[in-house]
Formats: structure tokens, sequence, C-alpha cells
């Protein structure tokens, strides 16, 4: 079964440019969940990616790329792509001043979504 992520998360952080700030250098939450996923991913494999990971992680890079870009508030991903993210976290060793917002971008992986992939007609 397929499961959604959350993509926008309230990271309490205030997102207001101040004066003479450009917006548009300001991360979404969006962006922001994508940056810990990719660090969860990287984190859990020091020594790299094997050829059947890889191809997991291309793919879902580049489709959670697109969400990030589209605005979009959650990421569906199959059962072998949820299985590799969660691997990813559980695995992962984190610097004590990141473990908030890396749990909060974990909680949201744990507390994903269920989604039927085929919805009866």
């Amino acid at each position: 079964m397929d499961k959604k992520i959350n993509l926008n998360l309230d990271f309490g952080i205030d997102r207001t440019p101040k004066e003479g700030e450009d917006a548009s250098k300001i991360p979404t939450n969006q962006k922001v969940t994508s940056n810990y996923l990719a660090y969860a991913v990287r984190l859990a494999n020091p020594q790299g990616l094997p050829s059947d990971k890889r191809r997991i992680w291309a793919n879902l890079e580049d489709r959670l790329e697109k969400a990030v870009e589209g605005g979009e508030d959650g990421f569906t991903v199959n059962q072998y792509e949820y299985q590799f993210i969660k691997e990813a976290f559980d695995k992962a060793t984190v610097p004590a001043n990141e473990a908030g917002v890396f749990t909060e971008v974990e909680t949201a992986v744990l507390n994903a979504a269920d989604v039927d992939a085929h919805p009866k007609k």
C-alpha cells in the first residue's frame, strides 16, 4: 500500500522576510522537509548507496523535487520507497543540535497516511 508523507510541516520558524530581504530566498516548509529526507539518506549511508538503492533514491529525489516545486503538501511513496526512507531514519545518527527538526521530519515519515493507489470505481 502506498503512503503519503506530509511535506508541509510546521517547524516553528518565522518565514516573514525582513525588510530588504528577498522572500524567494526563504525556504518553504516543503523544501526544509525535503532537505532533511535527503540528509537522513546521506547520514544512513556514509559509504554511498549500492546500485539498487541508488535507483530507488534517484526516483524518489526526482519526484520529491517536483512535489516541492509544485508546492504540494504531501509526497506519495510506494512500500519499497517508504521502507527505504524509514530505514534511513532508523540508521541515521544525528548531531544533538539538529535532533528537533530531524525528529519532526522522522515523525512525519512514521505517521505517513495510507493511500489507496488503485481506488475502486
